[in-house]
Protein backbone atom coordinates (compact mmCIF):
# COMPACT_ATOMS: atom_id res chain seq x y z
CA UNK A 1 0.00 0.00 0.00
CA UNK A 2 1.21 3.28 -0.96
CA UNK A 3 1.43 6.54 1.07
CA UNK A 4 0.25 9.89 0.28
CA UNK A 5 3.49 10.92 -0.55
CA UNK A 6 4.59 8.57 -2.73
CA UNK A 7 1.46 8.37 -4.88
CA UNK A 8 1.72 11.46 -6.25
CA UNK A 9 4.82 11.05 -7.98
CA UNK A 10 3.47 8.13 -9.41
CA UNK A 11 1.16 10.01 -10.63
CA UNK A 12 2.78 12.22 -12.03
CA UNK A 13 5.09 9.85 -13.78
CA UNK A 14 2.22 8.33 -15.39
CA UNK A 15 -0.40 10.97 -15.93
CA UNK A 16 1.95 14.20 -16.31
CA UNK A 17 2.12 17.05 -13.88
CA UNK A 18 -0.02 19.43 -15.60
CA UNK A 19 -3.72 19.53 -14.90
CA UNK A 20 -6.00 20.66 -17.28
CA UNK A 21 -8.73 22.14 -15.55
CA UNK A 22 -8.77 25.36 -14.70
CA UNK A 23 -11.46 25.40 -12.00
CA UNK A 24 -10.17 24.68 -8.15
CA UNK A 25 -13.24 21.71 -8.33
CA UNK A 26 -13.11 20.57 -11.71
CA UNK A 27 -9.08 20.40 -11.11
CA UNK A 28 -10.27 18.05 -7.61
CA UNK A 29 -12.63 16.02 -10.26
CA UNK A 30 -9.74 15.82 -12.44
CA UNK A 31 -7.05 14.38 -9.72
CA UNK A 32 -10.01 12.25 -8.28
CA UNK A 33 -10.76 10.52 -11.87
CA UNK A 34 -6.85 9.76 -12.16
CA UNK A 35 -6.41 7.97 -9.25
CA UNK A 36 -9.70 6.29 -9.83
CA UNK A 37 -8.06 5.43 -13.20
CA UNK A 38 -4.39 4.20 -11.53
CA UNK A 39 -6.17 1.98 -8.75
CA UNK A 40 -8.56 -0.21 -11.55
CA UNK A 41 -5.25 -0.31 -13.77
CA UNK A 42 -3.84 -2.39 -10.52
CA UNK A 43 -7.22 -4.16 -9.44
CA UNK A 44 -6.71 -7.53 -11.50
CA UNK A 45 -3.58 -8.10 -10.16
CA UNK A 46 -5.05 -8.04 -6.32
CA UNK A 47 -5.80 -11.39 -5.17
CA UNK A 48 -8.99 -12.54 -4.81
CA UNK A 49 -9.41 -14.77 -1.69
CA UNK A 50 -13.26 -14.39 -1.17
CA UNK A 51 -13.82 -17.42 -0.35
Amino acid sequence: MLLATEMFPVLKRKYGEKIKAREYWNQVKEIKIKLLVHNLAYLPRLPMSFK
